[in-house]
């Protein structure tokens, strides 16, 4: 993601950086000493005798050498400090490649149990699959509403509206497993423990991207039945029904006050 990307940037510039200082400072120190040296035999003439030369040596040798020896020990450790950060962020790379790699292959699996999902009315000999399915799936909630005749809309009427759609067999194992799939794609990014809360946030807003309208809307009710009872938090913490307004769902008297009310404002706004 984008995310890993920009966290490589900046230990890039830190390896530059620290290696300007291991080339930087030792040859400084060289040149302060050769400096120093020349300026406090400045007025001496040159010596031609061999043994002076070889004293010059052994005191400018004693004195860079353990510079630079402890220099090349710091670029050692450096090495070994880059080499197993490199190691360990390339594991990390890998394991968030096979993170996604699951992610997007429950979101197939998902994808297939919606295109799996058909409606055939016989009365005009026409079948709907697929997310077409959903938005006869919210109108029959809101046709039961209006049967029960309770108004202003409650958790309990909307739930018993939810529940005769429900608990119609087929119904109730094509939306049943569409629901447990999509809880089981949440809480596999919700307890993944790569990620941090920023990097769940933004893998929960690409699944919430998938979710059309009249989804969102199923799972609304979904999540005030007791058969969604767990997907409940996963709807608060990652505002699964930002999308959703009182006007997708039809219902007679319910405002978008009345839907905060029943889950949270944190389920319709992002913090």
């Amino acid at each position: 993601m984008a995310v890993e990307a920009l966290t490589l940037s900046p230990k890039r510039d830190q390896s530059s950086a620290a290696i300007w200082w291991f080339a930087g400072l030792p040859s400084a120190l060289a040149i302060f000493v050769l400096v120093t040296f020349v300026w406090n035999f400045r007025n001496h003439d040159i010596s031609s005798v061999v043994e002076h030369w070889g004293q010059t040596g052994d005191f400018l040798g004693g004195i860079l050498n353990p510079v630079l020896a402890f220099a090349s020990l710091l670029v050692v450790c450096y090495t070994l400090r880059v080499q197993i950060r490199h190691a360990s962020e390339t594991a990390r790379f890998t394991a968030i490649q096979r993170f996604e790699a699951f992610l997007f292959e429950l979101l197939r699996l998902h994808s297939d149990t919606v295109a799996s999902i058909d409606l055939h009315d016989a009365k005009n000999n026409r079948t709907t699959v697929g997310r077409d399915c959903f938005s006869a799936f919210v109108n029959w909630v809101r046709l039961n509403h209006g049967k029960d005749r309770n108004f202003p809309p409650t958790k309990e009427s909307l739930v018993n509206a939810y529940n005769v759609f429900y608990e119609r067999r087929k119904r109730k194992i094509e939306v049943g497993h569409y629901f447990r799939n999509l809880f089981h794609i949440f809480k596999y990014i919700d307890s993944s423990e790569l990620l941090t809360d920023e990097q769940r946030i933004q893998y929960a807003k690409l699944v919430r991207a998938q979710l059309s309208v009249p989804e969102t809307g199923l799972l609304f009710y979904n999540g005030l039945h007791p058969a969604g009872e767990g997907f409940r938090k996963y709807i608060l913490k990652y505002t699964l029904l930002q999308e959703l307004t009182a006007d997708d769902l039809h219902i007679h008297g319910l405002s978008q006050d009345a839907m905060h009310g029943l889950y949270g404002i944190d389920a319709f706004v992002e913090k």
